[in-house]
């Protein structure tokens, strides 16, 4: 059961296994207003949450007793924040199409993480192979990912 607690009009949830707490940003938010610089989730709050999960520690695959999988969180190339893919990219997190979410490290260690759906462009070459090494993605999915068509 995940712990959530209401914050300045928001809701907080964690800390997860890495100690982690993540605050949804409400522009991001399924319910949002469509902006043209933001892009929104398919689902409410509780969904965000365990697609960081996904990317921070692992929540929901089917082998987590795996060295290759526990080591490694879904950090980027550039270390600048956590990739998300669900379900081999089959299941859109984006409202306008993204199979991606992105969750860029907060500023201060103690901040909350927040992230949102996005595409391919950014995304490093290291952490595709390592998904695609421990069956996260598919080689059609990997192939695209590498290309940034995704």
């Amino acid at each position: 059961m995940r712990k959530r607690e209401k914050e300045n009009h928001g809701i907080v949830f964690g800390p997860n296994g890495q100690g982690h707490v993540y605050k949804p940003a409400p522009y991001h938010s399924y319910k949002a207003a469509k902006r043209k610089d933001k892009t929104r989730w398919v689902d409410d709050a509780n969904f965000e949450f365990s697609i960081f999960n996904l990317a921070d520690v692992h929540t929901g695959l089917p082998y987590p007793e795996n060295i290759k999988v526990i080591d490694k969180r879904w950090m980027n190339d550039d270390g600048k924040g956590l990739y998300a893919i669900l379900n081999q990219g089959k299941n859109l997190l984006g409202q306008t199409g993204e199979r991606l979410a992105f969750f860029p490290i907060p500023p201060n260690a103690q901040d909350a993480w927040h992230g949102y759906p996005t595409n391919s462009q950014y995304i490093g070459d290291e952490l595709v192979e390592h998904w695609y090494s421990i069956n996260v993605i598919s080689k059609g999915i990997y192939r695209k990912l590498l290309k940034h068509i995704l």
